[in-house]
């Protein structure tokens, strides 16, 4: 019993913690930066506004930065019982992308692993209370306080190559945890194409 109270304890604490850090920072998406470290490593997520669109989810990318590479996403929501999924993309900076997008990598998938790898990255926007937020960001909405992708890690472990057209790395090793809104830049990133 004695245990039990221990780690809840330990587990209110820690929301506590999340949760005030959090509250205290308002920021429009556009300009939200969010930070994770583990084991002397940081991971950082930014999004980066399209000039016309980015899917039909969002007018946003998510920008994911890791010790090792720049990836890219995009985002799209299922019907039904919905969910928030990335979709792996080509620099959307780069000039093939001004007049139809950034590539979309997921369609050159060997079949054995494409669903493998789109199931490891689900998005999960969370509220200052932990309460999972149903839509992704957009431009100028309210930056979610925390957000969670918790299998990403899976896909850049086993297939990082698959997720950036730029890299021949084989493994990048990301840690499970949780972003934390930890900055509001004073301007948004320089929109991307198309």
């Amino acid at each position: 019993m004695k245990k039990l109270i221990v780690q809840l304890l330990r587990w209110l604490t820690f929301s506590a913690i999340l949760t005030s850090t959090a509250a205290a920072l308002e920021c429009p998406a556009n300009q939200s930066v969010y930070r994770f470290e583990e084991h002397d490593l940081a991971f950082e997520i930014r999004f980066v506004e399209a000039k016309n669109f980015a899917t039909i989810a969002s007018d946003l990318y998510l920008l994911l930065k890791t010790p090792n590479q720049i990836y890219w996403f995009n985002f799209n929501v299922s019907n039904g019982y919905s969910g928030i999924t990335l979709h792996p993309i080509s620099d959307p900076y780069d000039e093939s992308a001004r007049d139809n997008g950034p590539k979309e990598l997921y369609v050159d998938y060997p079949d054995d692993i494409a669903d493998e790898i789109l199931i490891s990255l689900r998005f999960y926007p969370m509220d200052e209370d932990l309460r999972f937020l149903h839509e992704p960001p957009l431009s100028t909405t309210p930056a979610p306080a925390f957000i969670s992708m918790p299998e990403i890690g899976l896909s850049l472990w086993y297939n990082a190559n698959l997720l950036t057209e730029k890299s021949d790395i084989d493994r990048d090793p990301m840690p499970r945890g949780i972003f934390r809104l930890a900055e509001c830049s004073a301007d948004p990133m320089m929109k991307a194409y198309p």
